[in-house]
């Protein structure tokens, strides 16, 4: 079952453009083997260059932390199905990056929204929206472990195959 937290940047005295460049700052580092990924954006200081210049948007950003229970999935595979299956169900064309955190304990993905959408538009994003997302998340880590499964059989059944 995953879990996804929604939280915002207009907390505490730091400016949320700050907040922001500082948030994606430290998942970069915290990772520093790892790339960013996203709808069009993968450099974080594009990305954030494109959030200060954004003029509509109620809220400059929004971020998600979403935990997995299965470990073995494919985590960017998943948060890209999904975020693309949250669009489409909700006809909004959302800017985003994203990086995954591999800790043993607790592996989990960051992801950041913009405040607009990609028409310039402010999007808000609903406690629905987030709930939405978890279910999307959890559909597609269904069918990644149905797959999985699938070739395990597939995979037993050839070796015996192959003995006999």
């Amino acid at each position: 079952m995953a879990k996804v937290q929604l939280s915002h940047f207009r907390n505490g005295l730091t400016p949320p453009i700050t907040a922001i460049a500082n948030h994606l700052n430290y998942i970069e580092h915290k990772e520093p083997q790892q790339r960013f990924f996203g709808k069009s954006l993968t450099d974080r200081r594009a990305f954030v260059q494109k959030i200060d210049r954004q003029t509509s948007a109620i809220e400059p950003a929004f971020r998600l932390q979403i935990s997995f229970s299965y470990l073995e999935l494919d985590f960017k595979q998943v948060i890209q199905a999904a975020m693309w299956r949250l669009e489409r169900q909700l006809r909004i064309d959302f800017d985003w990056i994203a990086m995954v955190h591999c800790e043993s304990s607790d592996s989990h993905v960051h992801v950041i929204i913009r405040g607009c959408d990609l028409h310039g538009e402010p999007l808000i994003f609903y406690p629905s929206y987030v709930l939405q997302l978890k279910r999307q998340i959890e559909a597609i880590e269904n069918e990644q472990l149905r797959n999985e499964e699938k070739e395990r059989e597939i995979a037993s059944y050839l070796i015996n195959i192959s003995r006999n």
